[in-house]
């Protein structure tokens, strides 16, 4: 196929703010590495919940920020290159 040999996800930054004893969010910051060099990069939103005495993810929102031209997600985003 076409896509990268190897990828490394690198997760960095993370910020938690509780929000009372049931509730919190964070953010944190991403770069994807594969075989070919840096590939794209963003930040997740995250929201969390205990449950049975556990904090558990409620929801991730991903935002990319960047990618390579012509990298592996640039072409799954936009498409192949014309």
């Amino acid at each position: 196929g076409d896509g990268p040999r190897f990828l490394q996800h690198h997760t960095t930054g993370l910020h938690i703010t509780l929000d009372g004893r049931a509730e919190a969010t964070g953010h944190s910051y991403f770069t994807v590495m594969t075989d070919r060099g840096m590939d794209h990069w963003g930040r997740y939103q995250d929201a969390y919940r205990p449950v049975d005495g556990h904090w558990r993810f409620a929801s991730r929102r991903v935002r990319i920020d960047g990618t390579t031209p012509g990298g592996w997600a640039d072409r799954r985003l936009n498409g192949p290159a014309t």
